[in-house]
């Protein structure tokens, strides 16, 4: 997408026909997570201070979200599941290569560590445009964080989310070392369609969900935030409605952040922490 992270990346260049429009926002090797992301130097975004528009975490605040050795966030949705992007991980079974760390004042690399034992990526993911970009981790030991809770209704129409993540602050930077969070609006299904219909991407409505400033642009995760939330306060607690899963570069005027829609598989993602 803008983002759609590393590995995704690499999947497009390699002749898809996405290639240099379309980036999945995380997904990278953990031996290439501080590398500079490449982009298309057609229509750069503007550098920005942040996550791309946001700001950094308070020490302590949102304990749920986990830093993945793929190069991609995640969160707990319980002490032992860890909700991520389905790019961000191999395929469903045994898996026991990915460490995960639940970090100590927001810095990624810093905290309480438990290891895969297995991952669940459901059996219909291709690449994140084409939907179904979710996978849940089972770890080897609980995390001593107090787990997310998932929306299970669609958003309102005036809704305003945070997004989480390590990601770069800017299209072609570095993955960051302390967590970082911006605010981004909810974009409607309609809007965000006509949006991506201008690079031949057919936006899955009932699958995805949209959220960024669709005309100014300036605030989004970006490379490296993949798999992390996109968050809302219902007023009593923060529930988890979507995944960092792609766009089209990072924070550009015109193109939302898109994020797998958690009310749509919430039943499933439920099912993946009992198998």
């Amino acid at each position: 997408m803008r983002k759609m992270r590393p590995a995704v990346e690499a999947l497009l260049l390699s002749g898809g026909l996405l290639a240099g429009s379309v980036v999945a926002s995380g997904g990278a090797p953990a031996s290439a997570a501080a590398l500079p992301v490449a982009v298309p130097s057609s229509a750069p975004a503007p550098v920005q201070p942040r996550i791309v528009g946001g700001t950094l975490v308070r020490a302590g605040a949102f304990r749920f979200t986990v830093w993945l050795s793929t190069g991609c966030g995640g969160t707990l949705i319980t002490r032992r599941h860890v909700l991520t992007a389905a790019h961000c991980v191999n395929r469903s079974g045994r898996d026991t290569s990915i460490t995960v760390t639940a970090p100590n004042a927001g810095i990624r690399t810093e905290g309480p560590k438990a290891h895969s034992v297995k991952v669940y990526r459901p059996a219909r993911f291709r690449e994140p445009t084409r939907g179904y970009d979710w996978a849940v981790i089972t770890l080897d030991r609980s995390l001593p964080r107090t787990p997310i809770n998932l929306a299970t209704r669609r958003p309102a129409p005036h809704a305003t989310f945070r997004v989480l993540g390590w990601g770069t602050t800017y299209e072609s930077g570095y993955i960051q070392r302390r967590l970082r969070t911006v605010t981004v609006p909810y974009v409607p299904d309609l809007a965000c369609s006509q949006a991506y219909r201008n690079i031949d991407v057919v936006l899955i409505a009932r699958q995805m969900t949209c959220a960024g400033r669709l005309v100014a642009g300036g605030r989004d995760s970006c490379q490296g935030d993949s798999g992390g939330p996109l968050i809302g306060w219902n007023g009593r607690r923060w529930l988890e409605w979507g995944v960092v899963s792609w766009g089209n570069g990072c924070a550009r005027h015109g193109y939302p952040g898109v994020y797998t829609e958690i009310p749509t598989f919430y039943k499933s993602i439920v099912a993946a922490t009992k198998r």
